[in-house]
């Protein structure tokens, strides 16, 4: 009878204790998990978790700043009142039409802007350098509100380290529509004075993408459509105006690239860990600094047998050295990138790529986090739009997407929002999609816009003040009332990564914008609109979920710790040895 019941207990036991570990380990609350490190539950019901913000405006439509405008330039360089902090810069841009300073009407700006935090934006008012007959605004203000160079869309706008010591040194200007394509130089110290360094060899275009990488800035691409890729170093010489000259250098002809020519297409660097073979035949990894395009309005010459069309592609490709670029390939079983075809969309990544946290990662996420210094920074693509022909299918107007991708390698890409709907009822989780029309905010696709990152000040312990030494944070999940498993440690205020998404045009009837966008936190949580896989809360900043419970782990609380054990489990485990024992013991003694 005793050997019955211990039967009975311990099948029970076994019983309970299966349940415990397929609670904890296979189906949490219902729904199932993956083992990818980087998936996430595909099950969770389509719509989006309350309370996490991804987006917050810094300014409104028609905002008392620089006018509504798309395909505008920007970059980060040092403030003009104080060269130690970095500022977002803005120039040029295609606008709404409006007067100019000799009494014509154009939708082209010539005007340059900076901004520390995003929020606040000045004009520079003393612009002075080459004001030159034939090549630019020879005729405007001398030390007034308009650039030396002629009104553009379309160019580029990138700073460079010139001396190798790690700050910026300088701004250049190129290209764009002004109003055909074009091939001038212009250099600026200040974002004051610009400088006419010269016309380039590369032949005239516009909406092409520029990157800076192994000292030298890079242009591929642009309208007309062309796929050749030139490099150019910088050289100081005190007998230029510019103090600089160009050295130009066609790293790829015009025809010869594997990637059709293009235009509108987007261009990031990113440092990534790179297994090499020394001298000696031996294998060590190294960082090694990768140049990504992305996307853009693609088509071979109709004499070429490749021709399939000329529209908006959503290919990847990368290379080490700019001649040499390989197409980067979806994950296996995946036969394109999950983000649809697009051009004049954009791209960055996080604003320290020799910092192998990546910004996402400092501090609170580099505690908290499962962080891993082999991970590269993160890559995001926002927005864009779809325009083109493909066999007898043709768009002619421009359809706009409202979406945010990530990705670490080019291969494996994240949605981060959640969206729904079409016509005029589109809905989406990012809030920059938002935009007034007839007096009713609505959600539109976004394109022509800039999107880049800057460390900035940011409340993250919600006192109201910003402080300048590190500040202890600490994020629970469940309530105020009744909180749940909680982290805590320090954060720097002052240098919170933050990704901005600036100005652009609306599809659809929407109009041109002027808005500016932060990133919230939500855009280190959520994968298709879901907060930490729906197994934790999102934290403050850049500080990324906590989970609910100690068995799920991982960057978005998507993966199950198997080594894991609960407290249950692991009670009902001695308790069934112990049983076992005793089993084992009445049969011995029977």
């Amino acid at each position: 009878m005793f050997s019955q019941i211990l039967g009975f207990v311990v099948l029970n036991l076994i019983s309970s204790a299966r349940a415990v570990d397929n609670t904890s380990i296979i189906d949490y609350a219902g729904y199932s998990f993956t083992s990818d490190s980087l998936g996430y539950n595909r099950e969770f019901p389509p719509s989006p978790i309350d309370g996490t913000v991804n987006w917050e405006a810094l300014t409104s439509q028609n905002s008392n700043m620089f006018s509504p405008r798309h395909s505008h330039a920007t970059c980060i360089f040092p403030c003009p009142d104080n060269i130690k902090n970095n500022c977002i810069w803005l120039t040029g841009g295609r606008t709404e039409l409006y007067r100019t300073y000799d009494l014509k009407m154009e939708d082209r700006t010539a005007d340059v802007w900076w901004s520390r935090d995003g929020r606040l934006w000045k004009k520079v008012v003393d612009l002075t350098g080459d004001f030159l007959d034939g090549i630019g605004n020879y005729d405007a203000k001398y030390g007034g509100e308009v650039a030396p160079w002629y009104s553009r869309y379309g160019h580029s706008l990138d700073a460079l380290d010139t001396d190798g010591d790690g700050n910026n040194d300088i701004m250049v200007l190129m290209g764009g529509y002004e109003p055909v394509e074009s091939n001038d130089v212009w250099i600026s110290s200040d974002g004051a004075v610009w400088y006419f360094v010269g016309h380039a060899p590369w032949p005239a275009r516009a909406y092409h993408s520029t990157v800076v990488a192994r000292g030298k800035l890079w242009v591929i691409g642009g309208t007309p459509l062309t796929n050749d890729v030139w490099s150019g170093k910088f050289i100081l010489d005190d007998e230029k105006r510019s103090g600089y000259k160009i050295r130009w250098v066609v790293e790829v002809e015009h025809g010869t690239a594997p990637f059709a020519p293009r235009c509108a297409m987007c261009a990031i660097t990113q440092v990534r860990n790179v297994v090499v073979k020394t001298k000696n035949n031996e294998t060590l990894t190294k960082k090694q600094e990768y140049m990504y395009i992305i996307g853009g309005f693609a088509g071979w010459p109709r004499d070429d047998v490749r021709w399939n069309g000329e529209r908006t592609r959503n290919d990847v490709w990368r290379s080490l050295d700019g001649k040499n670029w390989e197409l980067v390939m979806p994950p296996d079983g995946q036969n394109t990138m999950p983000f649809v075809g697009r051009g004049w969309h954009a791209c960055t990544t996080w604003d320290d790529p020799m910092d192998t946290s990546q910004g996402v990662r400092k501090e609170l996420g580099q505690t908290f986090n499962d962080a891993n210094d082999d991970l590269p920074a993160k890559i995001f693509l926002s927005g864009g739009g779809y325009i083109g022909s493909k066999g007898n299918n043709e768009v002619h107007t421009l359809e706009g997407y409202m979406d945010l991708y990530w990705s670490y390698n080019g291969s494996q890409w994240y949605r981060v929002n959640y969206e729904e709907g079409s016509a005029g009822s589109l809905y989406s989780t990012n809030e920059w999609t938002s935009t007034l029309i007839s007096g009713k905010y609505v959600h539109r696709g976004k394109w022509g816009h800039t999107m880049l990152s800057l460390p900035v000040d940011r409340d993250l312990n919600g006192d109201g003040t910003i402080s300048d030494i590190s500040v202890n944070i600490e994020y629970c999940t469940g309530s105020q009332e009744s909180p749940g498993r909680c982290k805590a440690g320090q954060v720097n205020e002052t240098e919170m990564p933050s990704l901005f998404i600036i100005a652009g045009d609306t599809t659809d009837e929407g109009p041109i914008v002027n808005d500016v966008f932060i990133s919230g936190p939500g855009v280190m949580c959520e994968i298709d609109g879901i907060t930490c896989s729906g197994k934790g809360s999102c934290g403050p900043g850049v500080s990324g979920c906590v989970c609910d419970t100690e068995d799920k782990i991982g960057e978005y609380c998507d993966r199950i710790d198997e080594s894991y054990t609960s407290k249950g489990t692991r009670f009902q485990c001695g308790a069934f040895a112990f049983l076992l024992f005793l089993v084992n013991l009445c049969m011995v003694k029977s």
